[in-house]
């Protein structure tokens, strides 16, 4: 997905010593407010979700409903050969379009206004769904067309070339949410995947992804350390980030590194259920991350 630029930054969580957050903690919920606007002709003011199946989104053949995963609305279309498209009509300065991200997908096309501007490579290592998988900016506040093309093409890692149209967002939010899975945040060892069950038997739920965990986290799952020295590091380009993670009675301390500023060590208060932990600079605006 495009991301607005202003400063390239990096920022480095680095554990120092910590421990397993407890079950009681739980993450905000990444999922915006769903409203499925039927009008396309309408102007878009706030952001406004429009699902895979409002009539604003026509389909040639070749695609599928897709009901196995907690997709936003409840389903979503997929489609794995050469030539099917998916074309949404709005209105509107800008256009995201959420789908997922796993070791299953492929390869899409995008066309704006049947111009192609962009080839984007939907594979992952681990499974992410509900997801902005591209941005269109500065677009004039009027009509256009975002069309989403399957090439039947994937990646040399995936095991498949599924493309996922989910939902589309008009305009696109000011502030991304970026999930921990997202190709710009890098991890060294020392990480694992969250589970509720993890605690208990760690062979057990090894194999897990994105979508199945039983704690309320953005987008499904978090990674966790209780590692000295295991660093998380985001790169991004904006003037503002925040942390997303969560605060529990058995939760660490971390130090945070921007850009080239010193670290800042930081304990994290044992507070239970707290549904918005987050660090944040003094007076910056909001960049929200995992």
């Amino acid at each position: 997905m495009m991301k607005i630029a202003r400063v390239a930054c990096a920022a480095v969580f680095l554990s120092t010593a910590s421990s397993w957050i407890s079950s009681q903690a739980l993450a905000q919920s990444s999922s915006p407010t769903r409203h499925e606007q039927n009008d396309p002709s309408r102007r878009a003011i706030s952001p406004t979700r429009y699902e895979q199946n409002d009539p604003s989104v026509a389909y040639n053949a070749g695609w599928s409903q897709d009901t196995s995963r907690a997709w936003s609305g409840g389903d979503a279309m997929v489609a794995t050969t050469p030539g099917p498209q998916a074309t949404f009509t709005f209105i509107g300065p800008s256009v995201t379009w959420i789908g997922g991200r796993a070791p299953w997908s492929g390869i899409a096309t995008l066309l704006l206004d049947g111009t192609l501007v962009a080839e984007v490579d939907t594979y992952s290592k681990t499974e992410e769904i509900r997801v902005p998988m591209f941005t269109a900016n500065g677009l004039a506040n009027a009509m256009h067309t975002l069309t989403i093309q399957s090439t039947g093409r994937m990646n040399a890692g995936s095991t498949s070339s599924y493309v996922v149209v989910d939902a589309f967002d008009v305009p696109a939010p000011a502030v991304s949410r970026l999930q921990e899975t997202d190709p710009d945040v890098s991890f060294t060892a020392g990480w694992a995947q969250d589970n509720a069950l993890y605690a208990d038997n760690a062979g057990l739920l090894g194999g897990w992804t994105q979508g199945f965990s039983l704690r309320n986290w953005s987008a499904g799952t978090a990674m966790l350390s209780t590692a000295p020295g295991a660093q998380a590091t985001f790169a991004f380009n904006g003037t503002g980030v925040s942390w997303i993670g969560a605060r529990g009675t058995q939760s660490g301390i971390a130090q945070v590194f921007l850009a080239s500023s010193p670290p800042r060590s930081m304990r994290i208060p044992p507070l239970s259920k707290s549904r918005r932990p987050s660090s944040r600079q003094p007076g910056w605006p909001t960049r929200a991350i995992r």
